[in-house]
């Protein structure tokens, strides 16, 4: 009657059954037969079995299915630290321990410890009172919806923080992907203090809209669009000094003063002019890579990406943030892809035309390595090289998954 069972497609009932068979037989033939095709069957319905009806189990592929639970739906502490620079200059650092708990239903409840270091800026020769040190301690909770095959993954998170002086910021998150075959597709809405020094003692916060959609044209061809999109809270973003002469009625002139100009007379014929706004901009980022997506150990990508960007004003020495009224990049390069059982990478290279910076060159990698059964580092890197202001990014990070708990079923 197992056999039936099994060949029904009733696979639970099929092991339930010949677990309970006392000809040693027949149950072994079954046995075998059903340690074969197990590894096959639902995450769910494996867990079930290994709580309730062990026995059957071959050591070996017990072993192995507990490990691969383990790593899928095993309790996990995460750490991810980031740091980014402004050229040479460190100008933001973050870090985010994170223990993550998995519910009955497979939604995971992350519940973290934040702190981040905002720097002075280096790239402005002007003094502003806000550019100073700074830093933050936060507490974030983020919960993750169950990842099933042909339906959308969502998440969201919330974060409270205090800076040194105990002034109290807030962020928030969500987001929404989904993934099926070749084709994958995300979009995420994230609210955050604008993450430079100067922005964050002004609490300007940053709300950010990223859009996101990787596909194949014909088998060769992994195209992919993004889109950015951000709006920056008011606050000041430039002040200029001019002494006499100067005429004080032209400056106090209503219908050629901007609304959002700051004038302050310091005396003896010098005015302070502060220039106090809102930002925004947008880009559209355009890709495509030579791919036709078979996993393979090592293997080589070219790729050409083109950019084109547009914003509310020129904030291009970086204060209080970097912004530029428009932007057209253009070229391509090579990635090289190397991949084992325990280490997966990508290296790549690309040179780049460009309107701001005339030219410039990108280097980016990200690499994962599985150190220990239960424990994974990640490393990731984008280094530019060109004249004008840019921004390097590391990031750093390990995971831990914990031993999986099966609760038996009460008889």
């Amino acid at each position: 009657m197992s056999s039936v069972y099994h060949e029904q497609g009733r696979f639970k009932d099929a092991w339930v059954l010949a677990n309970s068979l006392s000809n040693i037989y027949e149950k072994e033939d079954l046995r075998k037969t059903l340690n074969i095709d197990v590894v096959f069957e639902s995450m769910d319905l494996q867990q079930d079995l290994i709580a309730n009806h062990a026995e059957l189990f071959y050591p070996d592929v017990l072993k192995k299915l507990m490990k691969d639970i383990r790593l899928a739906k095993g309790n996990f502490i995460d750490f991810n630290s980031y740091l980014e620079t402004n050229q040479e200059n460190p100008s933001f650092q973050r870090n985010l321990i994170s223990y993550n708990m998995y519910d009955k239903k497979g939604f995971i409840h992350g519940i973290g410890i934040s702190y981040s270091k905002y720097y002075e800026l280096e790239t402005t020769k002007k003094v502003y009172e806000d550019n100073t040190d700074n830093n933050t301690m936060g507490l974030e909770y983020k919960i993750t919806s169950p990842l099933k095959e042909n339906k959308p993954q969502y998440w969201s998170r919330a974060r409270v923080e205090l800076d040194k002086k105990s002034n109290s910021y807030y962020q928030f998150g969500a987001g929404i992907s989904s993934s099926r075959e070749r084709n994958f597709k995300s979009a995420e809405f994230n609210l955050f203090p604008v993450e430079t020094a100067p922005a964050l003692n002004q609490s300007i916060y940053q709300m950010q809209l990223n859009l996101y959609k990787d596909f194949y044209i014909g088998k060769s061809i992994n195209a992919s669009v993004a889109v950015e999109a951000n709006y920056y809270t008011e606050g000041l973003l430039s002040r200029d000094t001019i002494g006499p002469p100067i005429n004080p009625n032209r400056m106090m002139n209503p219908n050629k003063l901007h609304f959002r100009k700051v004038i302050t007379d310091l005396g003896n014929g010098v005015t302070q002019v502060d220039d106090i706004d809102d930002g925004y901009d947008s880009a559209l980022t355009l890709r495509l890579m030579w791919d036709k997506g078979i996993e393979k150990k090592s293997k080589l990508v070219p790729f050409v990406e083109s950019q084109v960007a547009f914003g509310s004003r020129d904030l291009s020495v970086g204060y209080p943030y970097w912004i530029i009224k428009e932007r057209l990049y253009g070229g391509g390069g090579l990635a090289w892809e190397y991949n084992t059982a325990t280490f997966t990478s990508r290296i790549e290279g690309g040179i780049f035309a460009d309107t701001f910076a005339g030219n410039f060159e990108r280097f980016t990698a990200q690499l994962s390595y599985q150190l220990f059964d239960f424990t994974a580092l990640t490393f990731s890197a984008e280094v530019f090289q060109q004249s004008t202001f840019y921004s390097n990014a590391i990031q750093f990070g390990i995971k831990h998954n914990f031993k999986k708990k099966y609760i038996k079923r009460k008889k």
